[in-house]
């Protein structure tokens, strides 16, 4: 989340979201209300401004395709390792697989044309795993032991490592896109 007033991060987290724009510092929070009679209803989408801080030059010049997939590959070995070491059985006897899996399948990333290959594989595979963690976090059981709360901590440091990945890679096509480093 960017620098900004308690106004702003405050909003930020109630919404759960905002859209940033890194090289000048504004960032947009949404509000979602729905309007209208039963059985005749609307989705409104009011979006509010604010200032927050700028992102260095320098930082958004080290993003580096190949850097953030190694990263992300290398946490996705690391919680792999890690969970083959636990006495938990995620998803056992439930739909959650076959709610993954037609995530996946079935989801429309919404990704316009003209991103750098690179970015766009790191974008459906960050987006891959943060579906999956999603499912995990919602069908994780209580913490009842040691490896209940092992896998929690694993599940939510996939989903840090997923969510870093989304953004770094969105940075760099943002940048592509708008004509500030060369399409890789």
């Amino acid at each position: 989340m960017p620098r900004g007033s308690l106004d702003f991060t405050g909003a930020a987290a109630d919404s759960g979201e905002c859209v940033y724009v890194p090289a000048l510092g504004g960032a947009l929070v949404p509000t979602i209300e729905t309007y209208g009679p039963e059985g005749d209803t609307g989705t409104q989408i009011t979006w509010t401004a604010y200032d927050c801080e700028p992102t260095p030059v320098h930082q958004l010049e080290s993003l580096q395709e190949s850097q953030i997939e190694r990263d992300l590959a290398e946490l996705v070995r690391e919680a792999t390792a890690a969970f083959e070491t636990l006495d938990v059985q995620p998803w056992a006897g439930s739909t959650a697989r076959a709610e993954v899996d037609s995530r996946v399948r079935d989801h429309d990333w919404g990704l316009p044309p003209g991103l750098p290959g690179r970015a766009h594989r790191i974008l459906v595979l960050a987006g891959s795993i943060a579906s999956a963690v999603d499912v995990a976090l919602a069908e994780s059981p209580a913490v009842h032991g040691h490896d209940d709360g092992a896998r929690h901590a694993l599940l939510l440091r996939l989903q840090a490592g997923a969510d870093r990945a989304l953004a770094q890679a969105t940075t760099s096509c943002a940048l592509s896109l708008g004509g500030l480093r060369p399409a890789r």
